[in-house]
């Protein structure tokens, strides 16, 4: 469970990140598409995007004929938007109970405590109302996991919850046609420099109370380097994403 310093400091790199972000978030709407295409057909009602970005996957929503509601906790991602949208914690909504239709998060869970956010989930949801969400498993951002390692000896990537738990907690909630997916996703950099730069453009470098790459000496950066290489292919250093999609309906 992140601290309220570390839930800051998120904030504070995605909102700083707003303007960059589409620009390198490929993988990230690789992801997105993926979590619409198991939308169930002919929803009505509201949509809620939790932890919704730059706003990507609202007009996707909104063609399924449905009233979207964008909520973000980083204020410059709303800003992006040139839309209206509500600056709250995933994991304390801003909405009156059963009020929600679709409950859609794409890349939000990772950043957060996800048994609150489910929680709060089935609190906003009607009764039969779907919950659809993607976030990272462990085996996520592996390579340069590793990589980083071979600087300093010391962790500088972010470790992510393992994704058997979820089952219970959705269930614990009261949430039933629990379905749960895994998938890998991948990027590709040139080298580990532009990689690093694209995740400090994507808002996602905050560490685990890591030094950044950035105060690394030369050195240890150049040993991260060299050990990346190990895993180049044909497209490039490759950023694997271990993805979980989540499936599950508010039980009536």
């Amino acid at each position: 469970m992140p601290s309220p310093a570390e839930k800051r400091k998120i904030r504070q790199a995605f909102s700083r990140a707003a303007a960059s972000y589409d620009r390198v978030a490929r993988v990230q709407r690789r992801i997105c598409d993926a979590l619409l295409a198991r939308l169930e057909p002919g929803a009505s009602g509201i949509a809620l995007d939790a932890g919704c970005g730059t706003g990507y996957a609202l007009p996707a929503l909104a063609a399924r004929g449905q009233q979207c509601i964008a909520l973000d906790h980083a204020i410059g991602m709303l800003s992006a938007q040139h839309s209206a949208g509500m600056c709250a914690d995933i994991e304390q909504l801003p909405l009156r109970d059963a009020c929600v239709a679709q409950y859609f998060s794409s890349l939000a869970w990772q950043w957060i405590d996800a048994e609150a956010a489910i929680r709060e989930a089935a609190r906003v949801l009607r009764p039969g109302g779907h919950l659809a969400v993607a976030t990272l498993a462990p085996d996520s951002l592996a390579e340069l996991r590793q990589a980083m390692r071979q600087a300093d000896g010391r962790e500088h990537v972010r470790s992510f919850a393992a994704a058997e738990p979820y089952a219970a907690m959705l269930q614990a909630a009261g949430f039933s046609e629990i379905r749960i997916e895994r998938q890998v996703f991948q990027d590709h950099a040139d080298n580990l420099l532009s990689l690093l730069r694209d995740l400090k453009a994507l808002g996602a470098h905050t560490l685990d109370g890591a030094r950044s790459a950035g105060f690394l000496p030369r050195a240890a950066l150049q040993r991260a380097a060299a050990f990346y290489e190990q895993y180049r292919v044909e497209a490039g250093l490759p950023l694997s994403y271990d993805v979980v999609f989540l499936s599950a309906r508010r039980t009536s």
